[in-house]
């Protein structure tokens, strides 16, 4: 075999892998990696513990130690402090058990108010915490009635979409696990591939199809993974075949072959 036909074989053989490699490449899954942007503090975080981290995040300010981002964290919580968590729009479940156990989901209403059952005036939220609103219903509502018992729970609305039964938003508690989101939806559907779901908030990506696989092998809970109301968890679609993909690789590679067989017969018989 001449130097050119032999580099010329070489240069088959080199595109005959190179081929086989991109119809490989074609058909494994490719998982975008984001990086995760939790919530500086969790939803249900006490008043007393949320002070300590801005009282912190502001000395280490003071110390030069990244200095903006710690002073970003620490305005955030602060205002949070101030603020308080509950907006027009939110649900609290609310329990009140007299003689008969009665329970209520009550929607945050204009002016950040709350209506409670049995007669109380309407509650105040503004600069409440989610972590507070418990103590504070059961108060006001044992001022007017004597209860047995009194429960007030936040409640967080989420989207749960994508390759799931039941497309929708759900009201969860905060301490649900994520598999209680889950299976609230319905549950995976057959072309449901848990591990290319992702967490959005505001249409933008903020845990990645890793963060959200690992949070589900944990069991954690909404409030653990910093899951904020408003959030779309998205079940990923299980990567499936492109068969015209597959026929036009196929095709390539058995041209690639023929050339090179017939040129390998054409080297031998010219001998």
């Amino acid at each position: 075999m001449s130097p050119a036909s032999h580099r010329f074989g070489a240069l088959v053989s080199r595109a005959c892998v190179l081929g086989l490699a991109a119809a490989l490449v074609g058909f494994t899954p490719v998982v975008a990696s984001a990086q995760g942007n939790g919530a500086s503090a969790r939803i249900l975080t006490s008043r007393a513990e949320l002070d300590s981290m801005a009282a912190t995040a502001e000395r280490a300010a003071l110390k030069g130690e990244d200095r903006e981002r710690n002073q970003q964290v620490a305005a955030s919580i602060r205002e949070r402090l101030r603020e308080g968590d509950f907006q027009i729009g939110d649900r609290v479940a609310v329990t009140v058990q007299i003689d008969s156990i009665h329970t209520d989901t009550l929607l945050v209403r204009s002016g950040r108010v709350l209506i409670l059952p049995n007669g109380p005036p309407p509650l105040q939220l503004a600069g409440v915490l989610r972590s507070e609103i418990q103590p504070l219903v059961k108060d006001e509502i044992l001022k007017y009635v004597k209860a047995r018992r009194v429960d007030a729970i936040p409640l967080m609305r989420v989207a749960i979409v994508g390759e799931v039964a039941r497309p929708n938003f759900y009201d969860f508690v905060y301490d649900a696990p994520i598999t209680t989101a889950l299976m609230a939806a319905g549950g995976p559907n057959a072309m449901a591939d848990l591990s290319r779901s992702v967490l959005r908030r505001d249409g933008k990506e903020v845990h990645s199809s890793t963060e959200v696989s690992r949070a589900i092998d944990r069991g954690l809970t909404l409030d653990k993974f910093g899951m904020q109301a408003g959030d779309e968890l998205v079940i990923g679609r299980r990567k499936e075949f492109n068969f015209t993909q597959i026929f036009t690789y196929t095709s390539a590679l058995a041209g690639l072959v023929t050339v090179y067989v017939a040129l390998h017969n054409a080297q031998r018989a010219g001998r």
